[in-house]
């Protein structure tokens, strides 16, 4: 197989931009390219497959479908080949953008008449999206598709300085 299972490149860049009283802070991260397989054998649960899996298969009454036949896990006869084809493959390069801050520091007139020294107000979000090239219902950096993806996190807030 010519597909490497481990990604040769990791990337990541951050960005901060200010204007007058605005500021803006971009964080992301990714991987290049590498194949794994997102289901890794689990097959489903509890020796089933999953609906996605099963439905639209390759039959000779279906044979423009690109889904292999399903098979049960525990087939000795099968089970040598569950995960030694590509079809399971998937490109698992990624793009994630991981913190965005937006600020805005009110003027100065209007801090210093009320005896304060700063106020900031701010938006932030935490893993507010992925770009992800082959998306199967699967985050590539939680490692199953069993498993929930990472938690999105948006917060508004203000900073007093006296």
């Amino acid at each position: 197989m010519d597909k490497t299972d481990a990604p040769q490149v990791f990337y990541g860049m951050i960005l901060d931009l200010t204007y007058k009283n605005w500021a803006l802070s971009l964080q992301g991260q990714g991987q290049g390219t590498y194949y794994k397989s997102p289901i890794e054998g689990n097959r489903g649960i509890g020796q089933n497959v999953y609906k996605w899996m099963a439905t639209d298969y390759w039959t000779p009454e279906n044979s423009n479908s690109n889904k292999a036949r399903p098979f049960h896990r525990a087939d000795q006869y099968w089970s040598y080949i569950s995960n030694a084809n590509t079809y399971w493959y998937d490109n698992m390069a990624y793009f994630r953008l991981k913190n965005v801050v937006v600020s805005y520091n009110l003027p100065k007139e209007l801090t210093s008449k009320a005896g304060l020294a700063n106020v900031n107000i701010f938006a932030s979000g935490y893993n507010l999206f992925l770009i992800y090239s082959k998306q199967r219902n699967y985050d590539p950096e939680v490692g199953n598709p069993q498993y929930y993806p990472a938690m999105r996190t948006v917060s508004l807030g203000v900073k007093v300085n006296f």
